[in-house]
């Protein structure tokens, strides 16, 4: 009975006391801790990672749940031992984890590949960046909560990571392709004198705006309207219909002008009115030129 226990127990040695209180004993939770780590086990019995390394890290992702015994028979359990021992620099997990969710990439690489980027460079970039530590942190792989399917976050680190490497492989800042891409339907007289006098202040209220948002809607608005992704293209990407990335985008874009106008009050000092007119402007432009880039699309060879 105590050889059964003591997962459960060191599970309860790592949990806060308000996560103790909700599971009521160590007792509570033992049988369902033992079915999920079987469960673990059994989807990967090359890999051996030890219940002092794996229950600390369940723990961690139970601390804040409302329910935490809920919260433990919706993990994806294998996904998350896979990923643990990952991070942990185990081989038979590396192998692993490398057939199944990276070799498998190619498919989804090549819909935003181009140019001197290939999805194996892809690929690799992606391997250093999920297995591979930094000083003062863990691998970034690490960071997999759980919560959602592997296969379906490994995807999205790896849309990212691509993205980064195809903008790399251009010499034009982020900021200013975003600039650019607001001047496709013809620019405003007072927008202009605005870019000309103080364009420093105004590129970097942009950038720091653009960098502060959620890396997904970033990169949506990056994908949209710099690498000329069609919705329906970034609907196949990220598994969802074009109506949720249209929906998707234009909460990106009011959080975007949100943030600028915050940063141009405080770095230009101009007034509520005066801030409220400028990012009305700035819309107007954004949103002539999306019109006009879906119009491109729309247009047989364009």
């Amino acid at each position: 009975m105590n050889d059964a226990r003591r997962p459960a127990d060191l599970l309860w040695h790592h949990l806060a006391p308000p996560a103790r209180e909700k599971l009521g004993s160590p007792a509570a939770i033992g049988p369902l801790l033992e079915e999920r780590l079987r469960a673990a086990k059994d989807a990967w019995p090359a890999v051996d990672l030890p219940d002092a390394v794996f229950v600390p890290q369940i723990a961690a992702r139970l601390q804040t749940a409302p329910a935490p015994a809920d919260a433990l028979a919706s993990l994806h359990i294998s996904d998350l031992y896979l990923a643990c021992a990952c991070a942990e620099g185990h081989r038979a997990a590396l192998a692993a984890f490398d057939a199944r969710y990276i070799a498998t990439l190619d498919r989804a690489l090549q819909r935003i590949t181009r140019g001197g980027v290939s999805p194996d460079d892809i690929k690799q970039i992606l391997r250093q960046k999920l297995l591979v530590a930094e000083p003062g942190r863990p691998p970034k792989i690490a960071d997999y909560a759980g919560r959602g399917d592997l296969r379906r976050w490994v995807h999205a680190v790896a849309v990212r990571s691509g993205i980064d490497a195809l903008r790399a492989e251009k010499e034009t800042p982020t900021e200013e392709a975003l600039l650019d891409a607001i001047e496709l339907g013809g620019d405003h007289p007072e927008l202009a004198h605005l870019k000309d006098t103080s364009r420093a202040e105004f590129k970097a209220a942009f950038r720091d705006a653009l960098n502060a948002l959620p890396d997904r809607e970033r990169s949506l608005l990056l994908q949209y309207h710099i690498d000329g992704n069609s919705l329906e293209e970034l609907g196949a990407l990220y598994h969802v219909v074009p109506s949720t990335i249209s929906r998707s985008l234009a909460k990106a874009r009011a959080t975007l002008f949100g943030r600028v106008r915050v940063t141009l009050m405080l770095r230009m000092r101009l007034t509520g009115e005066e801030v409220d007119s400028l990012v009305r402007l700035l819309q107007s432009q954004f949103e002539l030129s999306t019109n006009l880039l879906e119009s491109r699309r729309q247009k047989p060879g364009g």
